[in-house]
């Protein structure tokens, strides 16, 4: 019988089927990244990786017997997994020695996004990716299936909560987007310029410790390269110094913007956001295309960032989280949508626009950007209790840090005194000792008195830009240091509201006002205690007396 889509007969009820053998290729990779999860961190912890590396005879070998056992228990977990759609449900069957049964029912399911990796893409395959509330990452995964599959099972559950079978849904895996509802397109130098905004410099840092190399170890390997390159350039002058220190900080800046520029590209390829009904939908991806919908009324807040990479290139990244939970279906139900939306790289406009989209009629007076001028400044306060906060809590982790990194000194002075064969006495080792705590002591006073002169300015800033405004229907609250963060609320969609104190506050009669929603909460610190309270009962009141539902 030919298999088309829609066909009732397509998605048998009572037999257990499985996944194309393309599968495969997941399987091998959840396997891989488990073991890498918790036997990686094992082995390098341990020191296992550094022996392979250093006895290469071994590490072929191991290589050769982890991919053997890898392909292995990938082709057992392809051939023990079954899957089955029922009227109501959805059955995940998976294991070898322990078998389970995953039992989704179809009213706790929460999104449906449709995956296809490139291998996916040529032979025509997707994966459904079905996640419920109650859990951060996805439940189900059918790898690799046909597109019949996804539209199937995105039609029952459709189905289920009370719409026709002959609907198209909101996350159908190939859809056209009309052009008139495109809300945001990312073009090739918006990708080059959010890959320079988010380069991954600091994962560098991380590689001694992925390959399980001792720290002091990659400490003297980097200080000899250091040295090496120091002599090659210039002699060791201070002018040689500052050019080696230039060219390898140099060096290290651009393969970190390239990194980012590739990661960022292939995440973000061919991104596009637009309008369909009642939901918004996203698509990118280079080698695996990444689709999600959102219902627009599932979206309980919005939220703006903008570092100081942003900043440069005036723009923003904003989200729009949803609940996390299923919900009734009514006449503005569009089927199963992800956990919210996400756009990376947005101008101002794009900005204005979401924002116009999500509040609708409501609170047309408040605004994402953060330089609008209708912001108003908190208390005085707030200035003191940042910076106070500031230096209790960075004093005393800086002199953890600085005890650290002298302690790590000392033991390469000690190893360097015995690879030279020279004995250390006792007069040797007491003087080397009081060195370190006169170090200490020397350091640990430079840095307080760094934090103390550093907390005013850095505690000054962050009053600037901390900002609050409020209409009739919502509220708007911004952050930032060097760059910016705004959170935006519709007071009918609270859920709690809370007005705290703390012993400064209670002093100088300010309070902390907390709207909480289904997905967070937005804050405004250190305002008047009386404004506080009216604020907290009115949004209780539009809350309570609103016509319009929560979600």
């Amino acid at each position: 019988m030919a298999l088309t889509p829609g066909s009732p007969m397509h998605l048998s009820t009572d037999r257990w089927r499985r996944t194309s053998p393309f599968a495969m290729i997941h399987f091998v990779w959840t396997t891989a990244k488990g073991v890498a999860d918790g036997w990686g961190r094992v082995a390098a912890t341990f020191g296992i990786t550094a022996v392979l590396l250093r006895y290469r005879t071994y590490l072929a070998a191991g290589v050769a017997i982890g991919m053997s056992a890898l392909a292995s228990v990938a082709v057992l977990r392809w051939w023990f997994f079954r899957y089955r759609v029922a009227e109501d449900r959805i059955f995940i069957r998976e294991g070898v020695v322990n078998r389970t049964v995953l039992d989704i029912p179809f009213d706790r399911i929460q999104g449906i996004n449709v995956n296809r990796r490139l291998v996916e893409r040529v032979v025509g395959l997707v994966t459904v990716v079905i996640d419920t509330p109650g859990t951060r990452a996805a439940e189900g995964h059918l790898p690799s299936v046909h597109p019949e599959v996804a539209d199937q099972v995105l039609r029952r559950v459709e189905a289920h909560r009370g719409r026709g079978a002959d609907d198209e849904p909101a996350a159908h895996p190939d859809p056209v987007e009309p052009e008139g509802r495109i809300l945001e397109k990312l073009s090739a130098t918006d990708l080059v310029r959010l890959g320079l905004a988010n380069p991954p410099v600091l994962l560098l840092a991380f590689l001694p410790v992925a390959y399980g190399v001792r720290l002091d170890d990659w400490l003297m390997a980097m200080f000899g390269f250091f040295d090496t390159a120091k002599t090659t350039l210039g002699g060791y002058g201070v002018l040689g110094t500052l050019v080696t220190a230039a060219a390898l900080g140099l060096g290290l800046l651009i393969l970190g913007s390239a990194g980012g520029i590739v990661h960022k590209g292939v995440k973000y390829h061919g991104f596009t956001v637009w309008r369909e009904g009642s939901a918004f939908c996203s698509r990118a991806g280079l080698f695996t295309r990444r689709q999600v919908a959102v219902r627009i009324r599932k979206m309980q807040q919005l939220r703006l960032d903008q570092g100081l990479a942003y900043r440069w290139f005036r723009r923003y990244r904003l989200s729009c989280p949803t609940i996390g939970m299923p919900l009734d279906a009514d006449e503005d139900d569009s089927g199963p949508d992800a956990d919210g939306l996400d756009i990376p790289f947005a101008d101002g406009e794009v900005v204005e626009k979401l924002r116009a989209h999500v509040f609708r009629r409501e609170g047309r007076s408040l605004s994402l950007l953060p330089e609008a001028g209708t912001f108003t400044r908190v208390s005085r306060y707030y200035l003191r209790a940042r910076a106070l906060r500031l230096c209790l809590v960075t004093l005393p982790a800086g002199v953890g840090m600085l005890f650290i990194v002298l302690s790590l000194w000392m033991h390469l002075v000690e190893r360097g005194m015995r690879e030279s064969g020279a004995e250390m006495g006792m007069a040797e080792h007491s003087e080397l000792w009081t060195q370190f705590f006169h170090n200490l002591g020397v350091a640990a006073g430079t840095w307080s008195v760094a934090c103390i002169l550093l907390a005013i300015p850095i505690s000054w800033q962050r009053w600037r830009r901390r900002g609050y405004m409020y209409d009739k229907d919502g509220l708007a609250s911004r952050t930032g240091v060097l760059g910016y963060g705004v959170e935006a609320l519709l007071f009918r969609k609270a859920q709690t509201v809370t007005v705290k104190q703390s012993p400064l506050q209670r002093r100088h009669g300010l309070a902390t006002l907390v709207v909480g929603t289904a997905c967070g909460s937005v804050s405004i610190p250190y305002i008047d205690h009386g404004e506080a309270c009216r604020l907290r009962d009115y949004v209780l009141y539009r809350a309570e007396s609103s016509e319009r539902r929560w979600y």
